[in-house]
């Protein structure tokens, strides 16, 4: 359990760090990603909205 643990939350803090050090060498984020960063409520609702929809399909095929 304990390496399980330490690489669920230790490799998405190294990935973090690793991206924010490599954004922060090459002089900002590119503009695809700050153009993506605009429309982040639509991600997230677009996000939700999936999460539902699986969850309703999943119930259904499980009756």
């Amino acid at each position: 359990m304990g390496i399980d643990l330490l690489i669920a939350l230790g490799l998405p803090l190294l990935l973090l760090i690793v991206g924010l050090l490599w954004f922060q060498a090459n002089g900002g984020m590119p503009l695809w990603l700050e153009r993506m960063g605009a429309r982040s409520s639509l991600i997230w609702n677009i996000g939700i909205a999936s999460i539902i929809l699986l969850a309703i399909v999943k119930f259904l095929i499980s009756k």
